[in-house]
């Protein structure tokens, strides 16, 4: 949660698939001294404060933003090139118009450059609106619980990465079920319970994750594989 520069309170969402600017094809500059396959487009997902990213190489990155002030965030990432460096992404997120443009210095042994970035993101939202509609607070915690939620909304999965995720339903009346749209996609395990562990079949395709509580409410999320 962040201000918007007048003291109300704003949830902001970087999430987005971050491209060069200026007609550039490589991310990181100065290009092609990064180790590695060249990085052409970086995916972010935001979870609250929490960050995780995929890239055109195929690898992964996790991360977090530390702090959020009138549409400028700065965040942190860690990862690694295909020739095995640990690389960090220090920088500033900054948010105009529906785009975030992704401002950072990228420093791996032997080489320290810049990334630049845009994305188009969501537009931000009042958090006492957006409360009123779904019970989410900053990182989904706050007072106005009441309303049954998945966190994350989104998990994103790709060859080089992970096969599995958790999912964790909040708000409603427990107990809680779980089930997914295409089985042949991925499965959750258990069925049942607050957190759930989603395991892709490594199939390419986009499965929704749906939470259904006593009362019969339902909350979705999604589950990609690239």
């Amino acid at each position: 949660m962040a201000t918007d520069g007048s003291g109300s309170a704003t949830r902001y969402d970087f999430s987005g698939l971050y491209l060069p600017v200026n007609g550039a094809e490589a991310l990181v500059y100065p290009a092609n001294r990064q180790s590695g396959t060249m990085l052409t487009w970086l995916r972010l997902l935001q979870y609250g404060r929490v960050l995780e990213g995929y890239d055109s190489a195929g690898q992964s990155w996790d991360g977090s933003l530390s702090s959020i002030m009138d549409g400028n965030a700065n965040f942190t990432l860690h990862g690694r090139t295909t020739a095995g460096a640990a690389v960090e992404i220090v920088g500033v997120l900054r948010y105009a118009d529906q785009r975030s443009t992704l401002d950072g210095a990228w420093i791996e042994p032997g080489f320290s450059g810049n990334i630049l970035a845009q994305a188009t993101t969501a537009p931000p939202a009042p958090v006492d609106e957006e409360d009123h509609q779904n019970g989410t607070g900053d990182n989904g915690d706050n007072g106005g619980a009441e309303a049954l939620e998945i966190s994350p909304g989104q998990r994103w999965f790709v060859p080089s990465g992970g096969t599995s995720g958790t999912f964790t339903a909040s708000g409603g009346t427990a107990p809680y079920a779980w089930s997914v749209s295409n089985a042949g996609l991925g499965t959750i395990s258990p069925t049942t319970g607050i957190t759930v562990t989603y395991t892709t079949t490594q199939t390419m395709g986009t499965n929704t994750v749906t939470v259904r509580d006593a009362a019969g409410a339902t909350a979705t999320a999604i589950a990609y594989y690239q």
